[in-house]
């Protein structure tokens, strides 16, 4: 029996263009017709302020925004529901309109408990070379960490389902054959498939964690050298409980009209991103989404939205030569790119990946997908690791730019439109701060780079983001190369940006395994690895302040871990902020002299460990 809970609504629907679409395939339906299928759909207001836990995370249930609306009378939402998406009399589910407030806070981590973790932070603002005197030796309050679990099994059989059903994976066939029902069946799916740099934001309008996460495939069952790369997504209550078959019911705009429209996705499943891929060309290739990070941007709806920020392999016309009156030959050039994806929004066809158009795949529905390029400038072959924020002072009345620290050492700061694409093909960027002019656009970025979004706030007045860099030293002691989270600190004056604080490595306290062995650290071709990935939430309750960070171990694993009152330990450190100080480069490279020592003790102590068991 489908049931149904909700709560007497507040506010009405204030466009009156406003859709619904519920089937994939897309169908569409005028708010005329919802009007007549979902008159009073309100059910008892005692039921009171609902939390998404309230209901089982493995029973099948839709969750409709807590600002979503509509006039009382006739139908209800089962006859909904029935009618639009076919569901059968006897199909257990649960439909929700989310009542609870907007706070991911939960209990648990106001109630967890807490443990002091030094480390190191380095201030800009005293401006000296002499790495000792920038350096601030404080702590952070750390609970312990969870792992997310894989389920390769279930994602797997997703997977499956999507490449036989899902236009917009059929193309993608190729890379799986029959291989995949094999795999399942000889319980070897944990050589094959790789899930990790999982990354969320909190959906306050829904009550729910949305979590996106890389999921590596190697056909010869190897880490090294993917066949392909894809984004996995997923749905958690409150709790951090994974809802095993939950619809999301959002806002987007019509592929073809652009018109407001409601759509409901249902998840777990993968993305369909587009990208250029050819399954008969498969060695030194790396084709998919790589490296997801996740960020939230309030829309032209007046709704925030997951967008996520993403590098691929793709193609571009390079040259044109026409060899007859009806052909032409054509030369290609491939770049690893920048690009903005917008999981609750979507295009007609990809061929801007592909860049040139495909009957077969130029009426399938993908996400929404935008190359990033900087103005006057030739694409590089690879860009990669851009650290993403927004800037809220100009959000009037929605985000029509995100940011990017390019560069950290020598910083470079990156603006990309968000709206007015040129051609519909290319988000614009140009830097808006550069330490160096002079410095050449080929220049390496350094072992300074990537890392989470970062986190808008006001520190003592001055406009600033927190968020945690990523070192990756090579060759410092551990195996080919070490990656740690590096706590840092952007501040703004003006028109001028600059690092006022950043950490040597931390480790949170979050054992690490080997990349190829997970009882073998510091192999010598093995990268040694702790990443993170993103920030799912950051609120404050009273005094106190309660961080979510995401992590992954050996490119292997999603790990969640809170911190507790990191933005009251960042503003004792603004204390010292000056406007006219620590525009160089002497935080960053006593960070990496410092993670580099912390890489080569660790590496000693491994060799250490590792002689002891011989």
């Amino acid at each position: 029996m489908i049931k149904v809970y909700t709560s007497l609504a507040k506010r009405l629907i204030l466009v009156s263009s406003l859709f619904l679409v519920f089937l994939f395939p897309i169908h569409y339906y005028g708010k005329a017709d919802l009007v007549e299928h979902i008159k009073g759909y309100y059910n008892d207001p005692s039921i009171g302020k609902l939390r998404i836990s309230d209901f089982s995370p493995y029973e099948a249930s839709v969750i409709f925004p807590r600002d979503f609306s509509i006039n009382k009378g006739g139908d209800n939402y089962t006859d909904l529901y029935r009618n639009h998406l076919g569901v059968d009399s006897n199909d257990n589910g649960t439909i929700i309109q989310y009542t609870g407030n907007s706070s991911a806070l939960t209990n648990k981590i106001v109630k967890n408990t807490y443990k002091k973790h030094q480390i190191s932070v380095f201030d800009a603002n005293r401006e000296t070379k002499n790495c000792g005197r920038l350096k601030v030796d404080t702590d952070i309050e750390i609970a312990k960490y969870d792992q997310v679990d894989h389920h390769l099994d279930r994602m797997a059989k997703k997977l499956i389902e999507q490449l036989e059903n899902d236009d917009a994976f059929k193309d993608l066939r190729g890379f799986f054959k029959d291989d995949l029902p094999k795999q399942i069946m000889s319980n070897t799916l944990h050589h094959h498939f790789f899930k990790f740099s999982g990354t969320s934001v909190w959906l306050e309008q829904h009550g729910v964690h949305y979590m996106i996460s890389r999921v590596l495939y190697n056909v010869k069952g190897s880490k090294r050298g993917p066949s392909l790369s894809l984004t996995y997504a997923q749905v958690f209550n409150e709790k951090w409980q994974e809802m095993r078959d939950v619809e999301l019911v959002y806002p987007t705009r019509h592929p073809n009209s652009n018109d407001i429209v409601y759509k409901n996705g249902k998840f777990p499943s993968f993305l369909p991103i587009p990208f250029y891929s050819d399954s008969n060309f498969q060695p030194h290739r790396f084709y998919g989404a790589e490296d997801p990070r996740l960020l939230l941007v309030k829309n032209d709806m007046g709704v925030e939205e997951p967008l996520m920020v993403f590098n691929a392999f793709h193609r571009k016309i390079k040259d044109k030569v026409l060899v007859g009156e009806n052909a032409m030959n054509i030369t290609f050039g491939f770049y690893r790119s920048m690009f903005l994806c917008w999981p609750f929004q979507y295009q007609l066809g990809k061929v801007n990946v592909d860049d040139v158009r495909n009957p077969e795949t130029d009426k399938v529905v993908y996400n929404k997908v935008i190359e990033l390029r900087r103005e006057n400038t030739e694409r590089l072959s690879i860009q990669k690791n851009w650290t993403p924020f927004v800037d809220l002072s100009e959000r009037d009345p929605y985000d029509k730019h995100i940011y990017f620290i390019y560069r950290w050492a020598n910083l470079e700061i990156l603006k990309c439109k968000l709206t007015d694409f040129d051609l519909n093909t290319e988000s614009q960027c140009s830097f808006v701060y550069k330490r160096n002019p002079d410095l050449k656009e080929n220049t390496a970025v350094g072992p300074m780079r990537g890392g989470t979004e970062m986190i808008p706030f006001n520190l003592h007045g001055h406009t600033a983001w927190i968020g945690f860099a990523r070192a990756h030293i090579k060759k410092c002691g551990c195996g080919s190369s070490m990656y740690r989270p590096n706590l840092a600190v952007i501040v703004k004056h003006g028109d001028e940006y600059k690092i006022s604080y950043l950490s040597s490595s931390i480790t949170f306290d979050i054992p690490i395994v080997g990349w190829t062995n997970p009882k073998k650290l510091c192999r010598y071709n093995d990268p040694d690895a702790l990443i993170p990935n993103g920030i799912s939430a950051w609120e404050t309750l009273g005094d106190d302040d309660y961080m979510t960070l995401t992590l992954s171990v050996a490119d292997d694993s999603v790990h969640v871990i809170h911190i507790r009152n990191l933005l009251q330990k960042v503003k004792h450190l603004a204390k010292s902020e000056d406007p006219q100080r620590g525009f160089d480069e002497n935080a960053v490279e006593c960070t990496l002299k410092k993670s580099a020592q912390f890489c080569r003790s660790y590496g000693n102590e491994q060799k250490k460990l590792a002689e002891k068991k011989q």
